[in-house]
């Protein structure tokens, strides 16, 4: 049988539905830009956690947050997934509108998520 992107894609759906049929797993399956905001709302607990596993992810966002580190809005990240600082108080550090924050905090995440599910990222943590 030749793999191509198709045989893939039909291999991957006939297993969802039998993980979906088993409720093993519910509801859509999530964006990578989904994902990236859970990995950045849990990066306090996951820091905490000592787990080696989690330790690893941890360096692995850390590495994607150093990347967008010189970008003027930044802070944007630490700020209101790390500390929990509202898009309000956020706007007014920046001396801009929270709307600005939003758009910004979604770009800055859209750009980590490109990075953290990447295929190269993908494989590198894949092979260990």
């Amino acid at each position: 049988m030749e793999i191509n992107e198709k045989t893939i894609e039909m291999i991957v759906r006939k297993i969802i539905n039998e993980l979906k049929a088993n409720e093993l797993i519910s509801g859509p399956i999530r964006s990578e830009y989904e994902k990236t905001e859970d990995l950045l709302k849990s990066y306090n607990y996951l820091l905490s956690s000592g787990n080696p596993d989690l330790l690893q992810l941890i360096r692995e966002i850390d590495n994607a947050l150093e990347t967008i580190s010189e970008d003027p809005y930044y802070s944007i990240i630490p700020m209101y997934y790390m500390s929990g600082e509202t898009r309000e108080s956020i706007a007014g550090y920046f001396d801009t509108s929270p709307r600005t924050i939003t758009r910004q905090k979604k770009r800055l995440v859209s750009i980590l998520a490109n990075l953290l599910f990447s295929d190269s990222y993908i494989k590198r943590i894949y092979r260990g």
